[in-house]
């Protein structure tokens, strides 16, 4: 799967980069989309992020992730962040898939889109 996002002013962190929290959620929402992409829902289990370079204001990154494996309800993922040919960040992370509704409470598969 693929995105792309401009970093905006209010996603500042050190003077003019991104703040590294957020370049972290971002990698665990878009690994984490992946399982429901594939019609099951995942939490995360673990989460690691690998800063290269500093990730200006104002630029466009590009997003790419996939599922790299599964053994058993663990989904194994990967994530990068590139601005042009450059890799500015990296994720791995992994993934429990859950039953919505026990997890969230009745119906959270349907608000989920996810068919029973």
């Amino acid at each position: 799967m693929t995105g792309q996002f401009e970093v905006l002013p209010e996603l500042e962190g050190g003077p003019g980069v991104i703040h590294g929290g957020v370049m972290a959620a971002i990698f665990d929402e878009l690994q984490g989309v992946l399982g429901i992409v594939t019609q099951l829902v995942a939490v995360t289990a673990h989460l690691e992020v690998d800063y290269r370079k500093p990730i200006p204001v104002g630029a466009t990154v590009d997003l790419a992730c996939a599922v790299e494996g599964r053994v058993g309800r663990k989904l194994y993922t990967t994530a990068s962040a590139r601005i042009g040919d450059q890799l500015v960040a990296s994720s791995q992370g992994i993934f429990v898939i859950i039953d919505p509704d026990a997890h969230y409470g009745e119906g959270a598969a349907r608000t989920l889109g996810i068919s029973p």
